[in-house]
């Protein structure tokens, strides 16, 4: 009788412990708009891209992206008053600078806050072109003739050979998910390229110069200082 007890007792013991000793839920702080973006202050550097254009036949040399700026497309209808709130949401997004319309969407020229690294930047526009609100996120590189910086747009202007039409460049802007904005004249075109596309501005100016219907292609660049 006294050994019934006694383990009862034990069991009573054990089971007060268990539950006397296990810790207290705590709600987890939230973590919205602040997980990734400190991680990417976090990460340690890694070699960025360096990027180029072609004027013509030549190939300009860019260098990696400029750290100071990004332009971001905001998609048709969003406020200046909700541009502003979406910007105040990422800690590595410091200001707009300013806003204008490249002709066929909207480029709001943001500065970043100081200390980020060229990789972060990439990370920055990557994350960002994910978001809704955008259109696009494309970076600023440091001009090589002149002090300012060039800003990649949505835009892109291309100059078919002679002998091909207009009927050859919706079939290229099908290829890589673009869009013509405008026809100037039998052979100049100017081109949308946006986060469905196959790339951004840049990299779709470079990719058309490669193809052999093209005598030349390059973006509209957006000077900023």
């Amino acid at each position: 009788m006294m050994k019934q007890v006694y383990c009862k007792y034990l069991v009573l013991v054990f089971f007060t412990l268990t539950v006397g000793c296990q810790p207290e839920y705590v709600e987890p702080a939230s973590t919205v708009g602040t997980t990734n973006s400190e991680d990417l202050w976090k990460k340690p550097g890694k070699p960025c891209p360096e990027y180029f254009y072609f004027y013509g036949q030549s190939k300009i040399d860019l260098g990696t992206v400029n750290t100071s700026k990004i332009i971001l497309g905001f998609q048709e209808g969003i406020t200046a008053a909700q541009k502003a709130r979406f910007v105040a949401q990422f800690p590595y997004l410091h200001r707009i600078q300013n806003e204008f319309n490249t002709g066929s969407a909207d480029a709001t020229v943001v500065q970043l806050k100081d200390g980020l690294s060229c990789a972060q930047v990439e990370a920055i526009l990557f994350k960002l072109a994910k978001k809704r609100e955008i259109r696009y996120a494309t970076p600023f590189f440091q001009s090589p003739f002149e002090a300012n910086l060039l800003g990649i747009t949505n835009q892109f202007i291309v100059n078919l050979k002679p002998g091909y039409s207009a009927a050859d460049m919706k079939k290229l802007t099908k290829r890589t998910k673009t869009q013509i904005v405008e026809q100037l004249g039998d052979y100049t075109f100017i081109l949308s390229a946006d986060k469905y596309a196959a790339g951004h501005a840049l990299q779709m100016a470079n990719k058309f110069a490669r193809f052999y219907q093209v005598e030349s292609s390059e973006p509209d660049f957006y000077y900023g200082f």
